[in-house]
Formats: C-alpha cells, sequence, structure tokens
C-alpha cells in the first residue's frame, strides 16, 4: 500500500501555525475594567443629514434615536421584534 502524499505547501503552513502557536505567550493582566462610563465611539466629520432612514453610513448610526438615555418611557428588545413602539409612545 502507498503511503498518504501530502503536499509540502501543506506541511510548511502546518509548521508555521504550530511555531506560531508554541512560540506565543499568554496575554498579560492587565488593569480591571471599572463599570459605568461612556462608550467613545469616534466618527470623523458630521452625518449629511440625522435621518436615519436615508442615511446609511456610520456616521448617523441607526440606534442613536432608540437609546437607552431616552427618559419618560422605556424600549424592551420586545419592542423591537414586534414592532410595538408605536403604540408604546402614543399610550404615553
Amino acid at each position: 500500500m502507498r503511503p498518504l502524499a501530502v503536499p509540502r505547501s501543506l506541511v510548511v503552513l502546518a509548521v508555521i501555525l504550530l511555531g506560531g502557536a508554541l512560540s506565543s505567550r499568554p496575554a498579560s493582566a492587565q488593569e480591571t475594567p471599572r463599570h459605568g462610563g461612556e462608550l467613545v465611539f469616534v466618527v470623523p466629520g458630521e452625518p449629511p443629514s440625522y435621518d436615519a432612514h436615508r442615511e446609511n453610513t456610520l456616521q448617523c448610526h441607526r440606534i442613536i434615536p432608540h437609546s437607552r438615555k431616552v427618559r419618560g418611557w422605556t424600549i424592551t428588545p420586545s419592542h423591537f421584534l414586534n414592532n410595538q413602539l408605536d403604540t408604546v409612545w402614543l399610550a404615553e
């Protein structure tokens, strides 16, 4: 029975991956995460308009109008799935 022929490029790739995995060290511990704060999302420039339905750039993110910082009524994930946001808005 003939031995299975393995392509040379596959052997080289396996050696490179194994060498990289063995030479890497675990990440050192960093400072512990703090609760709270704010997420800074840098987007250069201003959006062409603030219409979330028209703009598809990252300069006007579509979740901004539904921020958790909106006061007066709450938006739960079920409102997004059931499309009941308009009834919640009008009920208040």
